[in-house]
């Protein structure tokens, strides 16, 4: 499934092989991920994929980032860019900070060692449907990672490559949307312990080697 703009080119492709093409208009990638949670959920799979549809994540690495998921005590696989090989530009140095921060942040406050916020994702449709996720744009990538911590939800990560979008000047690449981006992410991180999601499992999760 593909979740895009009214006519555009990767819902296209999706319909050229196949795969099912639901339209969002409204602007933000969390609002097309929460759009493609609807649309299944009256069927729902037993896990769910997430990762971007203009090539900048390699999809020939999704068996590796399914693999974990073999493991019944496994729910949630994050592709990290940082333990992997990006291509250059596809991972800038701002980025990589912005990140570093926000996922020693989630260690501190949640006991979970993150490296990345990437969007190459693999996860439990259990787990997911029960994490409460809103976050319409920058924020929806910690969102997940944030309430997968505060649910406990056993996470690992594997290494993942990244490659940058062919001729764009890529994603929030100038200042005043990186720290649009940023503040974003830090404010998600940093949101009240109270509005915590329900747990969903009882024992803890073990943080993961960074």
């Amino acid at each position: 499934m593909v979740v895009g703009a009214p006519g555009a080119e990767c819902a296209d492709a999706a319909r050229r092989y196949g795969a099912t093409a639901v339209e969002e208009g409204r602007p933000g990638y969390g609002r097309a991920c929460l759009t493609g949670m609807v649309h299944l959920a009256p069927e729902p799979p037993d896990v769910v994929v997430f990762l971007r549809g203009d090539g900048t994540d390699d999809a020939e690495e999704l068996p590796a980032v399914l693999s974990p998921l073999l493991s019944p005590q496994v729910d949630f696989v994050l592709g990290s860019r940082s333990r992997g090989n990006p291509d250059p530009g596809a991972y800038p140095g701002l980025v990589r900070i912005g990140h570093w921060i926000a996922t020693r942040l989630m260690l501190l406050l949640y006991g979970y060692r993150f490296t990345d916020l990437g969007p190459f994702r693999a996860i439990r449709w259990q787990a997911l449907s029960q994490l409460n996720l809103s976050d319409p744009d920058y924020g929806w990538l910690a969102e997940m990672q944030v309430n997968a911590a505060r649910a406990r939800i056993t996470s690992v990560e594997v290494p993942v490559s990244s490659r940058r979008p062919a001729g764009s000047g890529g994603r929030n690449s100038t200042l005043p949307a990186f720290f649009l981006a940023g503040l974003k992410v830090l404010l998600t991180v940093l949101r009240p312990r109270s509005a915590d999601p329900p747990r969903i499992r009882k024992t803890e999760a073990e943080p993961q080697d960074g």
